[in-house]
């Protein structure tokens, strides 16, 4: 038995006994006043009813006592289970600490090692990922267990979901599911605790990989209306029946899993109500599922991102997202800057354009319409010439593309767009020390 509960049974029991003192004890002793004033009660009848009743009072205490313990015990157990598990997790954490600590030396190791090799880089940052999101779920699981106010910071949910992307993206087993982004044009900040949203958005896109097989297609959506947030994750999977979706958000619910409990999603829901946030699920069986997730908008001064140009000079900007462009365009075109487009580096090349048309280029790092990256396309720039190159990219995360920009010495743009604004400066006899005869944009990069 539990010290608690035992302390709780000694104290029902001490009650007990002076329950019988008081149901007891005390009619004896109103008794022998009566008996001593009104001899003619001494008959053997009211004797019998005298002891009925003090069987009766002790009978009463009794069941007082055993429901009394019955109630405390089953209030402690709980509790007992409770206190056991944090021992249990204080253990883990305290074993993890160190092949955690031995796995961070080797990342240290790894990330001073110079390899072109992007499958090395790709499986490094997948490492980094999951060596930071181990550390926090221990955390996270410490404080949780030893009562611990955990601290809210604010932080940007395109950067959680791009980072998990880019987690699932480097995993072979991930290698036939599609991922497809539709941010919002701007940055959106929430309050509360970053490991516990970036788990519970993991969980809905793990679910929604399980539940096609581990093929088909994921769609990433986020939007804001007044002072909220919307994540919405849908998958091209068997969808959902309403009677299922009400049993979801009823909690442990599972499908189609041997090992599956509903753990998973119940995660989610409770990190949405730590949160202030609300789960909507929209489903047709046949045409996929959405978890849509509302969360309160965190209004946030941002930083903006400084564009260096100089006066009177065109900038060339190549993504092959028309909507990037476009934003591009009205940002540039707004601050007096005329701006060229492309949509891939053989699109820049077949515009033979030279470094007389400008020396400001804004390029995006992934290309689906070109084997040619972001990085060998500022490489090219910069020995034609260009002066200020900047690098635009949703990957902007991923710590080998930060070192390869910063040995290029090219500055990271993130997307979506940030607050955009332009330094406009006047050109230096260097900057216009051009060539008699302008290099072209006719070489081709392998």
């Amino acid at each position: 038995m539990h010290k608690i509960s035992k302390k709780l049974f000694y104290t029902g029991l001490m009650r007990f006994f002076l329950t019988v003192f008081s149901l007891a004890i005390s009619p004896i002793l109103a008794l022998k006043l009566v008996f001593l004033f009104y001899p003619e009660f001494l008959d053997p009848a009211f004797n019998i009813f005298i002891i009925g009743s003090v069987s009766v009072s002790l009978l009463a205490s009794y069941f007082y006592v055993f429901h009394h313990y019955k109630t405390v015990h089953e209030t402690i157990q709980p509790m007992t289970k409770l206190a056991d598990i944090g021992k249990l997790a204080s253990q883990v954490v305290h074993d993890l600490r160190s092949p955690l600590s031995s796995l961070e030396v080797v990342l240290l190791f790894f990330r001073g090692q110079k390899n072109k090799d992007q499958d090395f880089k790709d499986h490094l940052n997948l490492l980094d990922l999951c060596s930071k999101r181990f550390q926090k779920i221990t955390e996270d699981l410490l404080k949780k267990y030893r009562s611990q106010d955990e601290k809210k910071e604010t932080f940007e949910i395109h950067e959680v979901l791009d980072e998990l992307v880019g987690e699932y993206q480097t995993q072979l087993s991930f290698s036939d599911i599609q991922f497809h982004k539709q941010y919002a044009s701007q940055s959106l900040f929430i309050e509360g605790n970053r490991g516990h949203i970036e788990r519970a958005c993991s969980n809905i896109i793990k679910n929604a990989i399980e539940a096609m097989s581990y093929k088909g297609n994921i769609y990433l959506q986020t939007s804001f209306q007044k002072e909220k947030v919307k994540v919405a994750i849908q998958d091209s999977g068997p969808g959902l029946d309403d009677q299922k979706i009400q049993k979801i958000l009823k909690g442990n619910f599972t499908q189609g899993k041997q090992d599956g409990h509903g753990i998973g999603l119940t995660f989610v829901r409770q990190v949405l109500t730590e949160h202030n946030g609300i789960l909507n699920i929209t489903s047709h069986p046949g045409k996929g599922a959405c978890f849509e997730m509302e969360l309160p908008l965190t209004p946030k001064e941002l930083t903006p991102f400084t564009l260096m140009i100089p006066k009177n000079t065109s900038v060339l900007v190549i993504d092959d997202d028309e909507s990037i462009l476009e934003q591009w365009r009205m940002k540039l075109e707004s601050q007096g800057h005329s701006v060229i487009l492309a949509t891939s580096f053989e699109d820049f090349v077949s515009k033979e354009l030279s470094i007389e048309n400008g020396l400001t280029a804004i390029v995006d790092y992934h290309f689906e319409n070109s084997e040619t990256d972001g990085l060998a396309i500022l490489t090219f720039l910069k020995e034609q010439g260009w002066k200020n190159l900047y690098l635009c990219t949703a990957e902007y995360w991923k710590p080998s593309l930060k070192q390869a920009a910063k040995q290029l010495g090219v500055p990271l743009c993130p997307k979506p767009l940030p607050e955009i604004k332009v330094q406009p400066y006047q050109l230096s006899i260097v900057d216009m020390n051009f060539s008699e005869e302008p290099k072209k944009t006719g070489a081709v990069i392998h």
